[in-house]
């Protein structure tokens, strides 16, 4: 009994972490310029990793474990997690490294080409 209210409660917390991840990654791609920095770019690729780490635990729940392509995905999806958080890590050293650490700049992306053309 308390093991199903627990699955349900796991299930509800990733639902809405999935959901934040996929409304900040398409925000962050529609509305901001993240491919201008290294640290933008391993952060849009993070937070990606995240969402198929999501993706992977709704489809763990709806086809089971014991699938044919179950062991592959999970591999490539726990790859691409460890492969993003250690760039996001050597972003942020490199940074520090280099003696000039910028406060975190997010810039906008215009919302039309006039709109770029006049700031320029």
């Amino acid at each position: 009994m308390l093991n199903d209210v627990l699955d349900i409660i796991g299930d509800v917390e990733v639902f809405i972490a999935g959901v934040g991840a996929i409304v900040f990654a398409v925000s962050y791609a529609t509305f901001f310029n993240w491919r201008i920095t290294p640290a933008g770019r391993a952060l849009m690729y993070f937070v990606l990793s995240l969402i198929a780490l999501v993706v992977r635990s709704a489809l763990g729940r709806h086809f089971g474990s014991d699938t044919w392509w179950w062991d592959g995905f999970s591999v490539l999806v726990f790859t691409a997690v460890a492969i993003t958080i250690w760039r996001l890590v050597w972003v942020l050293w490199r940074n520090w490294h280099k003696g000039h650490a910028q406060p975190l700049e997010i810039q906008t992306r215009p919302r039309n080409s006039r709109t770029a053309a006049e700031k320029e």
